[in-house]
């Protein structure tokens, strides 16, 4: 473990490993480590998901009678202790499952991982599941909770099929795209089985969900902060402007804010403040020394501070990025307690105001305060794709107390926690209503979601969050099932609009009147929508008078029997047109770039959207000469089309669009896929104390 203050946090695994994403890294924290325990061991651990099963809904659905009962859920991970006193019920009395790590021998689990998410699936004796009738296979993958070998997980995915599952959790995965395991997927989602994985730990970057959470058709699970008192975020900001600042591994919340003005502390040693007047000050230090071989605590930055009379300390990173400080015990002060809140901040952040403080005079406000539903730095973000949102939603990953390998209990955080909150669920839902297909459940769990909010009171982004946090009260509430369950909408040059259409129909397949719904849609300036709703479809239009180049988050919320739905929608900007049509004789996709004027050259790239398998292994290429680039597909259906176009400027331009190929003839019209608006031009259109660090620091290695 890296001592705190010193050096650069570990790197993640390289992009060409495979690595187990597990999410051990939290429970190793000093002050969690004794929040591992043996049965009835005394006070100082809640054994019950009291904390996170009701914040989700968990109990209330339980207290009417459901508990998963007749549902059978795969656990592919570390093994599970088959001797658990509170898995004996969920595991039988001749347990499952198979071990592939050891074959021939029983799927037991000496690392701990797939133990805990078992046990927050479906444990039953002194901690509670959520899904506590439910049965679990456990299938072990592997055995040091270090790395597993993608085929293990393969054929995992392809026995727990076989024997029987309704349902998949991966709390684990790689940390790239891998094709042979989103096959498994998608093979065990036709065949009627519900798969839901975890996004990963390597947030808070863009684009950091890799295999299995960048598939498709499963159900990807970001992390949320959890209902515990130490679940707390912080605020900052300096003459108007915000910033991002992390409460320390030790941090508590503050009754009121902190204001006074920014001073400058140097490293915040003893002699750095001697003539610093920082009397009720917010105190700007910097991380480290400047003095070779020099280690300055976080906890001697906070007690020098507090004896100069700051009213609160801000350490920014002495290199690029955030990070994570660890306040809860001292190597060099006898007896030490925080006294003042200590946050950190980017390195970017804290140039910036240091050169505000250096010439002049700036105010800050700085606030800490509890907040449940914040999303963790550590929870891997999207976007996945260009045509699709991920993660599909959020769920209590913090600190969650389940049972341990060894007959124990304990608190662990990372988002392989936050999936079988999901798994949970989905157990629960299909209890209720046995026949719903796998697309159906995850309509049901995803677009009941809640908002969930940032320190400052905002909802997180699609890329962040998804629909929002689950909410297993609404999902049990809900009459509708809404597919697809997020869209997408690209704006091309030139393009007066475009329109997108969603089936919106009861369970059972139900047909819904126009009358019983309300349909509001948010979307950013500049673009303008509408909608309309016939035959079970739900069209959305979108129209827009220019924009820069980018995304935009906007959501579409429908409400129906006093359930609120919310499908989020990503509305993107292109710099380039490009034009896919199946190819005249059949067979094929021929895609014409018209824009950005001057282009150079363009590769494209096909993706058949029902396996998620690249059609083009390198991609077809188009120049003005040449003509448009042909790509030949493997059958008729829906295909993804990206299309990178280097312009006059040199620069690379992005154009997405979806085709459907039948057996031959023009691009045809999908009501499910996308809709072309003409426009004029006739163009288609202690365990209290541990908590942030469990939350930050397990993001590290491990999901």
């Amino acid at each position: 473990m890296q001592v705190p203050g010193t050096g650069p946090a570990p790197a993640s695994p390289g992009a060409g490993a495979l690595a187990l994403v597990c999410a051990a890294a939290a429970v190793a924290v000093a002050a969690a480590a004794a929040a591992v325990t043996a049965p009835g061991s005394g006070p100082g651990l809640e054994l019950m998901l009291d904390r996170s099963a009701p914040h989700i809904g968990a109990t209330d659905v339980q207290s009417r009678g459901y508990s998963g009962s007749g549902v059978t859920v795969a656990v592919i991970d570390t093994g599970v202790d088959l001797s658990h006193p509170d898995l004996r019920s969920a595991l039988g009395g001749a347990p499952g499952g198979y071990n592939f790590v050891d074959e021939g021998r029983p799927p037991d689990d000496r690392n701990g991982h797939g133990t805990r998410v078992a046990g927050i699936i479906a444990a039953d004796g002194a901690v509670t599941g959520i899904a506590p009738g439910a049965r679990i296979l456990p299938y072990k993958v592997s055995d040091d909770g270090e790395s597993v070998a993608s085929e293990r997980i393969v054929r995992a995915i392809r026995m727990a099929v076989a024997d029987g599952a309704d349902i998949i959790n991966i709390s684990l995965g790689v940390n790239k795209t891998n094709s042979r395991i989103d096959s498994a997927v998608n093979d065990a989602i036709g065949s009627g089985i519900l798969v839901v994985v975890a996004a990963g730990n390597d947030g808070p970057g863009e684009g950091t969900i890799s295999s299995p959470g960048r598939n498709p058709n499963a159900i990807t699970v970001g992390a949320t902060y959890n209902n515990v008192t130490s679940s707390i975020v912080s605020t900052l900001e300096v003459d108007g402007r915000q910033y991002q600042a992390i409460p320390m591994l030790g941090s508590k919340a503050i009754p009121e804010p902190v204001t006074g003005g920014v001073v400058l502390g140097g490293y915040g040693r003893d002699r750095d403040l001697r003539g610093v007047d920082a009397g009720g000050a917010i105190l700007l230090v910097e991380r480290g020394s400047d003095t070779e071989g020099e280690m300055v605590y976080f906890t001697e930055k906070e007690f020098n501070a507090a004896n100069a009379g700051a009213g609160a300390v801000v350490v920014y990173n002495d290199g690029p990025g955030a990070y994570l400080g660890d306040i809860t015990r001292s190597f060099t002060i006898e007896g030490y307690e925080p006294r003042i809140p200590i946050v950190s901040l980017s390195g970017e952040d804290g140039a910036e105001i240091a050169a505000m403080a250096g010439g002049g005079d700036p105010e800050g406000t700085l606030n800490v305060f509890y907040n449940p539903d914040y999303v963790p730095f550590f929870s891997s973000r999207g976007p996945a794709s260009p045509f699709y949102v991920k993660p599909d939603l959020v769920a209590p990953g913090a600190l969650v107390n389940s049972t341990y390998a060894g007959g124990a209990y304990g608190l662990s955080s990372g988002t392989s926690f936050a999936a079988p909150h999901v798994t949970g669920a989905a157990a629960l839902l299909l209890e209720r209503h046995p026949r719903l297909a796998p697309g159906e459940v995850k309509s049901l769990l995803a677009t009941t979601a809640s908002p969930a909010t940032d320190a400052y009171g905002n909802d997180f982004g699609i890329a962040d969050a998804g629909s929002g946090k689950l909410d297993l009260g609404n999902a049990f509430g809900a009459e509708l099932v809404i597919d697809p369950t997020s869209l997408v909408v690209t704006f091309s040059p030139g393009e007066g609009g475009q329109a997108r259409a969603l089936s919106v129909r009861g369970i059972g397949g139900a047909a819904v009147g126009a009358g019983e719904l309300g349909v509001e849609i948010e979307s950013p300036d500049p673009v303008s929508t509408s909608h309309s709703f016939e035959g079970g479809l739900l069209t959305v239009r979108a129209e827009t008078a220019g924009g820069e180049p980018g995304d935009s988050d906007g959501m579409l919320k429908i409400s129906h029997g006093g359930t609120e739905y919310r499908i989020p929608i990503v509305f993107r900007h292109s710099a380039a047109a490009a034009e896919p049509r199946e190819s005249g004789g059949g067979g094929g996709i021929s895609v014409e770039i018209t824009e950005p004027a001057g282009w150079r050259y363009a590769k494209v790239s096909v993706t058949d959207k029902a396996t998620g398998e690249p059609v083009t292994a390198v991609g077809a290429s188009a120049t003005p000469r040449r003509g448009p680039a042909t790509v030949a597909v493997p059958g008729p259906g829906e295909y993804w089309v990206e299309s990178r176009v280097m312009g006059a400027d040199g620069g690379t331009h992005y154009a997405y669009d979806t085709v459907l190929v039948e057996s031959a003839g023009a691009r045809a019209a999908d009501p499910l896929a996308w809709i072309g608006v003409p426009d004029s031009g006739g163009r288609p259109l202690a365990i209290a104390a541990a908590i942030t660090a469990a939350v930050a620091a397990a993001g590290a290695a491990c999901r």
